[in-house]
């Protein structure tokens, strides 16, 4: 029978054979381990194509699943960089919508305010609102530039507070004994039971 054009919507049964097997050749050629991703190679190349589409279905929701698990599960410390902690959370969210996810601007200011510690509830407290999250983030920004200035001039405040008001705390170890028989910390000389001073002798 007489040949038909390349791109003939009515190639020959053997025309036909010919390009099945020269397309579905380029689509397993260029695809790592088809078998492996459950690629139909044995039938024709429409076959082939439509198990390619279903496994990158697959592929996809696992993919938008796992990135917006990760996007929810990121948390923020106190000691973090507030600004790599955003632009984190910015890129997650870009990538995961891009795989097929719908994650709402207001539903990522949810995320950003999910993701920070208790110490910062005085800030996210009023940022449950209407604001989107540019300004959320904008706010939270301001939070943090106060605190780590608060931090940088009083880096020991914190440690100090605990120190003076922990459970443990023992104020009397900070009063110093004046006796030259004693001179120990634990209590003033007018209670010291050592020799020549407040209770002499009348040790417990």
């Amino acid at each position: 029978p007489e040949s038909t054009p390349w791109d003939s919507l009515t190639p020959s049964a053997g025309e036909w054979r010919v390009q099945n097997m020269w397309a579905k050749g380029l689509l397993v050629y260029n695809t790592k381990n088809p078998i492996g991703l459950g690629i139909n190679i044995l039938g024709t190349v429409a076959e082939a194509w439509t198990s390619y589409t279903k496994a990158y279905k697959t592929s996809s929701d696992i993919a938008h699943q796992k990135a917006e698990q990760e996007l929810h599960n990121t948390t923020y410390s106190d000691n973090d960089d507030f600004p790599n902690h955003i632009a984190f959370l910015c890129t997650k969210w870009v990538y995961t919508n891009s795989l097929g996810a719908s994650i709402s601007d207001n539903a990522f200011k949810t995320i950003v305010l999910n993701s920070l510690p208790h110490s910062w509830d005085p800030a996210v407290a009023a940022l449950y609102g209407n604001q989107n999250s540019v300004d959320a983030i904008s706010q939270l920004n301001v939070w943090w530039t106060c605190i780590s200035r608060n931090c940088v001039a009083n880096p020991n405040s914190s440690i100090t507070a605990l120190q003076v008001n922990g459970p443990n705390c023992k104020p009397q170890s900070l009063l110093t004994c004046s006796n030259p028989n004693y001179n120990r910390c634990g209590h003033t000389i007018n209670v010291c039971y050592w020799l020549g001073r407040g209770k002499e002798g009348q040790l417990p």
